[in-house]
């Protein structure tokens, strides 16, 4: 059951009802630090306009969620934490993996890999 975009923890990070360590923001997503991390440096990258369903998402803000993901797992490597790999992982609707109440919303997940971690592969 979708929930209204008022109620969205994502929308409300979005607006600054909600507080979040943001990490990067710009006109079209907001990407901030994962408040249950399953590895250091758990990122989630959300759009500005909510969306629950891809099919919901613009291809073009899409896109930009995924350049800005690329961006950040870059930086991810290139900083002195341990990193085995990093991970990329959309997910959306009402049976995303970890869902948080009140976050039906699309996010990317860009997460270092430890070896054997929390992530399933």
């Amino acid at each position: 059951m979708a929930i209204d975009h008022e109620d969205c923890l994502f929308c409300q990070i979005v607006k600054g009802d909600v507080p979040a360590n943001i990490v990067f923001e710009d006109e079209h997503v907001c990407a901030f630090m994962d408040i249950s991390p399953v590895s250091p440096r758990h990122v989630l990258v959300i759009p500005k306009i909510h969306a629950a369903y891809l099919e919901e998402l613009n291809p073009e803000t899409g896109a930009h969620m995924f350049r800005t993901g690329h961006k950040l797992a870059k930086a991810m490597r290139r900083s002195s934490l341990r990193c085995e790999g990093v991970n990329l992982f959309l997910a959306d609707g009402e049976a995303m993996p970890g869902r948080l109440r009140n976050a039906d919303a699309i996010h990317l997940a860009t997460a270092l890999r430890l070896g054997v971690d929390q992530l399933v592969a």
